[in-house]
This record gives structure tokens, sequence and C-alpha cells, in this order.
């Protein structure tokens, strides 16, 4: 409903919403639908791992794979809130280290970012956000640390630029996942309490990600064709179509690896289970 308004009072300008990694309870391949861009939130601050941060940056790009229309007219998708430095909400709020904030921002664009925005541009000197990192910090003089660091950064960028713009990442691997089945996972009386789809997730795209194989994330219904491998990690919950499309991907040459506890409920099935009784 949003997005309908806006289109009608604006309708030569892209519409797009700030997204996180799957931590929200609704269906984010539904919103980037809607969306003509996905924009996403870094909290790459806070992150050790590499390949953490890949992996959540894969989810989100692989969101919208058609019908991309960012503002400058690029195929990527946008980072409208990279964390310029410190967050300000964990236990222990330390500093980003220099060149770390340059080495988050190269891995958004290998990964596809056409955009990238750092937050926040100044800290406030009031409100629950003013030891939060920002570009310029309280004095707002130009010759910290961090302005320079990400100074640097655009002056890189406007060299590369030539090079990369309409460029887009084109995977072979791709790792199946629906919000169904991730909230179907976390329902109660299951086999293993302690079974984390996402952390499932992360040991595959780990070893992927350590071959420098570039993944994208789909859903089970949608065509693989351009894919060699394909996973789907404990993908508990699947429709008979979407059984079909898996066996019609293998039947052309592909390879599926499937984890424990694939397929054993059947999509609708599973809903109708779900009804009052008397």
């Amino acid at each position: 409903m949003q997005a309908d308004v806006l289109r009608e009072l604006n309708p030569n300008i892209p519409i797009t919403a700030n997204l996180r990694a799957l931590q929200r309870r609704f269906d984010h391949f539904d919103v980037a639908k809607i969306l003509d861009f996905v924009s996403v939130e870094s909290n790459a601050a806070i992150k050790t791992k590499s390949s953490e941060l890949a992996c959540d940056i894969d989810i989100l790009r692989s969101l919208k794979k058609e019908d991309i229309k960012t503002p400058d007219g690029d195929c990527g998708f946008w980072v409208i809130e990279q964390k310029a430095g410190q967050v300000n909400w964990q236990d222990v709020n330390s500093l980003v280290r220099p060149g770390v904030v340059r080495l988050f921002t190269y891995q958004l664009v290998s990964r596809g970012a056409s955009g990238v925005l750092y937050y926040q541009w100044r800290q406030p000197r009031i409100g629950n956000e003013k030891f939060s990192g920002a570009v310029l910090s309280h004095h707002a003089r130009m010759d910290s640390r961090t302005f320079r660091e990400i100074s640097q950064i655009g002056e890189e960028l406007k060299l590369l630029a030539p090079a990369i713009q309409g460029t887009r990442v084109m995977a072979e691997a791709c790792i199946l996942y629906s919000h169904d089945n991730d909230w179907t996972l976390q329902q109660p009386m299951q086999p293993n309490k302690a079974f984390n789809l996402r952390h499932h997730i992360q040991l595959f795209y780990n070893a992927l990600h350590d071959r420098n194989i570039s993944v994208d994330f789909a859903r089970p219904s949608e065509d693989l064709s351009q894919y060699k491998l394909v996973f789907a990690p404990s993908l508990h919950l699947l429709s008979g179509g979407e059984v079909d499309m898996l066996k019609l991907y293998v039947q052309n040459g592909g390879t599926l690896v499937a984890t424990f506890n694939t397929g054993p409920r059947e999509r609708e099935c599973h809903r109708a289970g779900h009804g009052l009784s008397a």
C-alpha cells in the first residue's frame, strides 16, 4: 500500500527499503518484489568473520535478481546504512581499527553493491546515538582518521568506477532458503532443540566462501537452471511444485545436495495441520 502511494506521487523515483539479513518477521522475498531495488543495513563493525558478513550480503543481494531499478541505473543493491565506525549498543563498544571501514566497503562492492552510504554523517551531541561512530566526529573537523579513510575510499572508487560500473555477481552455486521453512523449524517439539538453520546454512557457505565460489540464495520455487551446484540445507517444508522444480533441475544435469530433514513435510498438509479442532 505504501509503495502504491509513493509510485502515484513520484512515478519516476525508484522505491527501496532498508533490510537486514532475514532478521525481521516477514518474508523478505515478498518485500523485494515490491521494491525497485534492495537496500541493506550493514552492521559490519561488530562482526569478525568475513564469511559471516559475506553470507549476509549475498542473502540480501539475492532477494531481487530481476527488474532492478536503482537511481543510478545500475543492477546492484545499495547499502544505505554502512557503519562509519563503532556502534553504541554493545556491552563494550570498541573503536574500529584503521582500514577496517575501507575493508568492509570493498567487500560490499565486490559482492554487488553499487552504492554505499555511511551512517552517520556527524555524531550528534545529544540523544541515544551520541557515541555511535560517524564520518565527522563531534568537533566536525576534517582531520579525523575516519573522515580521511572514507575520503580515500571515495577517491579510489572514482578510479575504479569505469571498470566496475554495470558489472554484476554471476554465481555458479546456490543455497535454497524460504522463510516458511525457517519459521517451521523454530516451532516447538523439533527433533533437535539446539538446531539453528542460519548456523547450518553458514557451514556450507563457509566451505564455498573459502574456495572463492560465488553464491546466490533462492526460494525452492525459483528457476535454478543457471547454477551448477544447489544446496538444500534442512529444507523441511516443501510443496509438491517445489519438489518438481528440484527434480527437473537434477534431471537437466544439475547437482543437488540436500542435508538431513529435507522434504518430510508437504507445505499444504503442514498448513492444514494448524486448523482448529473440536
